[in-house]
C-alpha cells in the first residue's frame, strides 16, 4: 500500500487519490464558472522517473520513462523490455514515444550523466529494434519524435529530421536551440517549441516547405502547443508562465503570470487541458480547461508534479505525476 503526503496529512491506499482543491492551496482568484468536482486515482506506478504516456486505442497505451517502457492494454500495465542498444553505451534513459498507429511506432532516449548517447528504435508488429543513430553518433540528446503515418516521422535531435519511409534526412540545424516539443495538426503544419539561453525562446512553423520561426522571446520559453477542432491554437510557456493564443501569440488575459506550465494536450473533439506549477504566493500546482470558450482554472495539491498530459476521444485525461518517491500515472476523473 503507497502513501502520497499532503500538507502534513498521509492520503493511503489502493488506489490512491490526490484531491484537487487540498488544505491551504485555495481556488484560483482567476476562476471562471462554478467549481468542479474533481480527482486524480492513481492508477500506476513506478521508481522509474515516467515522462508520457500516449494512447494508440480506446483501452492500449505505451508509458515511456527509465530504461524499460510499459505497455497498458486492456486495464494491465506490462514492462517491456527493450534491447540493449548496440549503438550507445549504458547510460541512457528513454523519454518520448509516437505511435501513428497501433502497429507502427517510434522510441527515443537520451544519454544520462552515466555517459550514453541518444538512442532511436522502432516498432513494427510488435517488435522494438534500434537503428542507427541521427547525425553525430555521439549526441547526448534527442528531444522529441512525432509520428504522422509509417512514412512520415519526425525528430527533434540536432537538427529536426524527416522520415520519408526510406530515408531519414536533416531538414535544419538545431544550433543554439534547445527544442522542446512538436505538435503537428497535419502534413503541412507543425509547430517546434524551442528555448534559447536560461529565459529566451520562440516557435518555429512547418508550412510544408521550410521550418521559419514565427514566434520569438528574450524572456518566454514555449513549452508546448496545442489546437481544439475549431482551429483555436494555444501555446503554454514556463518563464513568464501563461497560455498564449497561436493566432496573435499573446497571453490570455486571465492566464499570464499565472502559472509555470509544463504541457497541454488536446484529442479531436476539441477538448484541451494544461498543467502546471503556481507562480503565485501559495505554492501549487495548475489545472486548466479549455472548454471551446474560455478557460477555466483550479489549483491543486502541492505534494505532485503534473509532468505530461494525454486527452482520449473520449474526453479522459492521463498524466504522469512525480512525487519526492515515486513516478505515477494518474487519470483525472470529472463529476
Amino acid at each position: 500500500m503507497k502513501n502520497i503526503k499532503c500538507l502534513g496529512l498521509i492520503l493511503t491506499g489502493v488506489p490512491l487519490v490526490m484531491f484537487l482543491v487540498g488544505i491551504g492551496c485555495e481556488n484560483s482568484p482567476t476562476d471562471q464558472g462554478p467549481l468542479w468536482t474533481k480527482y486524480w486515482t492513481v492508477v500506476y506506478e513506478s521508481k522509474q522517473t515516467l515522462h508520457q504516456i500516449q494512447f494508440v486505442g480506446p483501452d492500449e497505451a505505451w508509458i515511456v520513462g527509465g530504461y524499460s517502457i510499459v505497455h497498458y492494454i486492456n486495464g494491465n500495465f506490462n514492462t517491456v523490455n527493450i534491447p540493449p542498444s548496440i549503438y550507445s553505451t549504458p547510460g541512457y534513459e528513454f523519454i518520448r514515444a509516437s505511435f501513428s498507429d497501433q502497429n507502427h511506432g517510434w522510441l527515443i532516449g537520451v544519454g544520462t550523466i552515466l555517459g550514453g548517447s541518444a538512442v532511436i528504435y522502432r516498432y513494427i508488429d510488435g517488435v522494438w529494434e534500434e537503428i542507427p543513430p541521427l547525425g553525430n553518433p555521439n549526441a547526448p540528446f534527442y528531444y522529441d519524435v512525432k509520428a504522422l503515418s509509417s512514412n512520415s516521422v519526425w525528430v527533434v535531435g540536432d537538427n529536426i529530421w524527416h522520415f520519408d519511409g526510406v530515408n531519414w534526412n536533416a531538414v535544419i540545424s538545431m544550433e543554439g536551440l534547445i527544442p522542446k516539443r512538436l505538435y503537428f495538426q497535419n502534413e503541412n503544419d507543425g509547430y517546434l517549441t524551442v528555448e534559447v539561453g536560461m529565459i529566451a525562446g520562440g516557435v518555429l512553423h512547418w508550412d510544408g516547405n521550410t521550418w521559419m520561426f514565427v514566434f520569438s522571446s528574450n524572456e518566454i520559453q514555449p513549452r508546448a502547443i496545442a489546437f481544439d477542432n475549431q482551429g483555436n491554437g494555444f501555446m503554454v510557456t514556463w518563464s513568464v508562465g501563461g497560455i498564449y493564443s497561436v493566432d496573435d501569440w499573446q497571453p490570455i488575459e486571465s492566464s499570464q503570470y499565472f502559472a509555470a506550465f509544463t504541457d497541454i494536450a488536446s484529442n479531436s473533439s476539441g477538448d484541451i487541458w494544461a498543467v502546471g506549477q503556481s507562480t503565485l504566493s501559495t505554492p501549487c500546482n495548475v489545472l486548466a480547461h479549455w472548454n471551446g470558450i474560455s478557460w477555466h482554472y483550479e489549483r491543486t495539491i502541492p505534494t505532485t508534479e503534473f509532468h505530461s498530459l494525454f486527452v482520449k476521444e473520449d474526453g479522459e485525461v492521463w498524466s504522469t505525476v512525480h512525487t519526492d518517491e515515486t513516478s505515477s500515472i494518474a487519470v483525472l476523473n470529472i463529476n
